[in-house]
């Protein structure tokens, strides 16, 4: 299990199915998750992640938060993980990209945990119509999981409330990293 000591050093990702019932189909949730504030620093939805989906999400994090000069990502050995792009981007950018070993989540417990969350206080009580519309749902939810719910794992604060407390700002208006591709907004 990681245990760092400063926030926005070691991150855990992975992606959670999405039942979208209104098209009959699942979408593709990827998720990062600081591991030290459990703030969620990206995120997307879509009918499918591919690697290049991945760096994408990644390019627009560090664009977007106050990044340390070490990083550590930890990640089960899903196929657009351990591709060679992915791999290439963490190791042009500087980051240690750690991997979990086969059949244990335990490994990647903090993002397994967000995404046992979604599913119950979000899958749970909605019944999506189509892409859009989860996303809307899903991005209030970041919002007020980042900025409103607490957590005992760090100090009963909410996480946004913990980066600050530790010195660590966000920019304004930051909710989320969302990627919105494969989706049509009109």
């Amino acid at each position: 299990m990681p245990n760092p000591t400063t926030p926005l050093t070691h991150l855990e990702f992975d992606i959670k199915y999405m039942h979208i019932q209104g098209q009959r189909r699942n979408a593709m949730m990827l998720t990062v998750l600081d591991v030290k504030s459990r703030f969620n620093v990206g995120w997307l939805m879509q009918w499918s992640i591919k690697k290049e989906d991945v760096v994408a999400l990644f390019q627009d994090i560090q664009r977007s938060l106050p990044m340390v000069t070490k990083i550590t990502v930890r990640s089960d050995n899903g196929s657009q993980f351990v591709s060679h792009l992915v791999r290439e981007h963490f190791a042009a950018n500087g980051i240690e990209h750690e991997f979990t070993r086969p059949a244990t989540p335990e490994q990647n417990a903090h993002i397994e945990s967000y995404h046992s969350i979604v599913e119950s206080v979000i899958c749970r009580q909605y019944t999506f119509t189509d892409l859009r519309h989860a996303n809307d749902v899903l991005t209030r939810w970041v919002q007020f999981y980042n900025l409103g719910r607490i957590h005992s794992g760090v100090g009963y604060v909410s996480p946004a409330e913990y980066l600050r407390r530790n010195n660590v700002s966000l920019p304004q208006n930051h909710h989320s990293t969302t990627r919105l591709t494969n989706l049509s907004i009109n």
